[in-house]
């Protein structure tokens, strides 16, 4: 298992600590001693055993939404600003069900990403580009739901789709 762990982690690699840490990224690996060396946010320079990362750490993409936040939050603020809606769009990337609504939206933007002041115009420009985006679906609300898509959709023909009902005949039973 040491020579596993080894082989399939290396310096710069991210990781989900399942207990509560959040995300780290690995510093360096002594091979003498078998241990590692990894930075989270709250625990800089914390050393593991190689063979004991692979039950407790879940390997997580460098583009994560969550590594970006921990280590390159000033390039995910500029993003933000300027593509509100593909910062999103990573966040739901990353998510279980790819979806979330905007209380969670929320909860992981103010501080990270946006500033309290900021979050009501910045949602504004985010939800106007969701509406129109082929990828997102967003239900309307007070804490509308939005939902990374697999393949596009276009908006207009889901209106019609979602109105085609109300205007069909009803069918009348023959007795």
């Amino acid at each position: 298992e040491t020579l596993e762990g080894y082989l399939s982690t290396a310096p710069g690699q991210h990781f989900f600590h399942r207990s509560g840490w959040g995300v780290g990224r690995i510093r360096n690996i002594d091979a003498s001693t078998g241990m590692i060396r990894i930075d989270f946010a709250e625990k800089a320079d914390h050393q593991m055993p190689v063979n004991g990362i692979h039950g407790l750490l879940a390997p997580v993409p460098h583009d994560h939404f969550m590594v970006r936040v921990a280590f390159d939050r000033d390039a995910l603020k500029v993003e933000a600003k300027s593509e509100p809606l593909g910062v999103i769009k990573t966040f739901l990337r990353d998510r279980p069900n790819q979806t979330a609504d905007l209380k969670e939206i929320k909860k992981y933007f103010i501080g990270p990403v946006v500033t309290k002041t900021e979050w009501t115009s910045w949602w504004a420009a985010a939800r106007k580009r969701a509406k129109e985006d082929v990828y997102v679906a967003i239900s309307s609300g007070t804490n509308p739901k939005l939902e990374l898509r697999a393949s596009e959709v276009n908006p207009a023909q889901e209106l019609v789709d979602s109105i085609k009902p109300i205007f069909l005949p009803a069918r009348t039973l023959a007795m």
